[in-house]
């Protein structure tokens, strides 16, 4: 986020506990509609209470809006009272855009979609105000991350139409990945400026007269794209993609294996999030973990024809097996089944090694009934949730199905290990001093 540097200054001289509880008081404006407020709002209740959107108006749009706001410090909110605003969040790659280089002016003054032009905010220096951005190498986070605390990160890549995917795979693999190939190019610079943005180190400003003419065959293909900016497209193809440099000499191209799936639980046939997915390719391994659905994929390049994948869940036994790719391109598709681990009952300290009372054990068996009712209920629930997911179109009722989906597997999760307890007691009779 763009953060005033007294504030900053302050976050990082805080132990970890009061830096999170000053975040959870931080004036902080988003734009309404993005991600970004999505993000927020999933855990605005519990981590950052301050947290004001702000729509687009008759003539601007929301991001402008909300920087009008930051550079004026408040906010007027509906009841005509007004609120301190002392940062402004977005995407990364954004934030270090607006405080590196700004932006230029776009669009007709007084329709909706209007940019007006900023410069940097590195340069900002209004009333005695400076911005910086939090965290950052020189400002760094209590806690060691390099995001925000409690939101969760983000994928970004490009949609095109089904009927449309070889021709568009053909222009990644012989276009942009040979472009990548040559250390001087536009994107080859844009991949390594995101490579140093993640790592904390300067950004070296673009050259925008390097980027290469666009042949008549290299248009873009006329099909429903989302467009991203550069950098970020990048970013994207370095998600999947391992890069070769060659010595001097011409090399044959290898082959793309490209493998997409889905992770789930084998008994209740809910998706699995977070299950890292390894790749065993020729060098290191290509590592990925499933999605909020569950959803993998992977496009590498890779001589060999069969390639082994281990997948590894928390609370799940390991699972590995041999894909087997043919010679024609193409994408060869899997569902991966976990099993869960039968879990050893949590250690408990003994008291005297006495045998439970007759009240005690009714007490214990009342409350392993209630659990078990709950734990059926939730996992119950968390399919329902799943199959909704699997169907919603809208990305906000996606993002929100996401959330939902990801508390009811902490929950069950819970509840899974106080059954054990319960049990274990139980079948041991013993009384022990704390259930």
């Amino acid at each position: 986020m763009l953060l005033r540097k007294d504030i900053a200054q302050d976050l990082v001289r805080s132990t970890q506990d009061e830096y999170w509880f000053k975040l959870k008081n931080l004036p902080i404006v988003v734009a309404q509609d993005t991600s970004t407020f999505l993000k927020f709002s999933n855990v605005s209740d519990t981590h950052y209470q301050k947290v004001s959107p702000v729509n687009k108006t008759d003539s601007v749009n929301a991001r402008e809006y909300a920087l009008d706001i930051l550079d004026k410090g408040k906010l007027l909110a509906d009841d005509g009272t007004e609120k301190e605003i002392q940062a402004y969040a977005s995407d990364a790659v954004i934030i270090e855009t607006l405080f590196q280089d700004g932006v230029n002016e776009e669009g007709v003054v007084g329709e909706p979609y209007y940019q007006k032009r900023r410069d940097p905010y590195k340069q900002y220096k209004k009333e005695g105000r400076e911005f910086v951005i939090f965290p950052s190498q020189e400002y760094p986070a209590p806690d060691g991350e390099k995001y925000l605390p409690h939101l969760s990160k983000e994928f970004y890549g490009i949609a095109f139409r089904k009927t449309d995917a070889d021709q568009f795979l053909n222009v990644i693999d012989n276009k942009v990945l040979a472009e990548l190939d040559k250390p001087e190019s536009a994107l080859a610079k844009a991949r390594d400026n995101i490579e140093r943005f993640e790592k904390g180190t300067p950004v070296i400003p673009p050259n925008h007269n390097d980027a290469p003419a666009m042949a008549s065959e290299d248009r873009p293909i006329n099909a429903g794209i989302i467009v991203i900016p550069l950098g970020i497209v990048v970013s994207a193809f370095l998600i999947v993609r391992k890069w070769k440099k060659s010595a001097g000499k011409a090399t044959p191209a290898l082959p793309y294996r490209r493998l997409r799936g889905l992770v789930l639980d084998d008994v209740t046939n809910t998706t699995i999030q977070g299950a890292k997915l390894t790749l065993e390719t020729e060098g290191r391994p290509t590592i990925q973990s499933s999605n909020a659905g569950g959803n993998f994929f992977f496009s590498v390049q890779c001589p060999e024809n069969t390639i082994w994948l281990r997948v590894d869940a928390r609370g799940y036994q390991s699972w590995s097996e041999l894909m087997c790719f043919s010679e024609e391109a193409g994408i060869l598709e899997t569902e991966i089944r976990l099993s869960r681990k039968i879990q050893a009952p949590q250690r408990l300290e003994e008291s005297g090694n006495k045998r439970l009372t007759e009240l005690k054990r009714q007490r214990l068996q009342l409350q392993l009934s209630t659990f078990q009712k709950e734990y059926i209920t939730r996992t119950t629930k968390l399919a329902k949730l799943s199959q909704e997911l699997a169907i919603e179109t809208s990305t906000n009722n996606q993002f929100k199905l996401e959330h939902q989906i990801q508390i009811e597997k902490e929950k069950i999760e819970d509840l899974e290990n106080k059954l054990s307890r319960i049990e274990h007691i139980l079948d041991s009779d013993i009384d022990f001093s704390e259930l």
